[in-house]
């Protein structure tokens, strides 16, 4: 069973649903050891509105090489609300 990693984003993001701040963003991109990854690291991440309960899954609009990670912002990912 893979376990969740936790990110670390460093800048504010907005629920795409209700406008509310996101926080508690997880991961299973990830080494699965329960480890805090900045966003950057990975290709995808997800956190639960606390406001609307929607699931937003961050996913990387295009593929990065090499040391290009160190310049990603969070706008280089796609935002959207997923149902499991």
């Amino acid at each position: 069973m893979h376990e969740i990693d936790y990110i670390s984003v460093d800048a504010d993001v907005e629920c795409p649903v209700c406008g509310e701040k996101l926080g508690n963003f997880e991961t299973k991109d990830g080494p699965g050891a329960q480890v805090t990854l900045d966003f950057r690291d990975v290709n995808s991440f997800y956190s639960r509105c606390s406001k609307c309960n929607s699931i937003i899954e961050f996913t990387l609009k295009n593929p990065i090489e090499g040391d290009a990670r160190a310049n990603l912002t969070i706008d280089n990912y796609q935002k959207k609300s997923v149902i499991y």
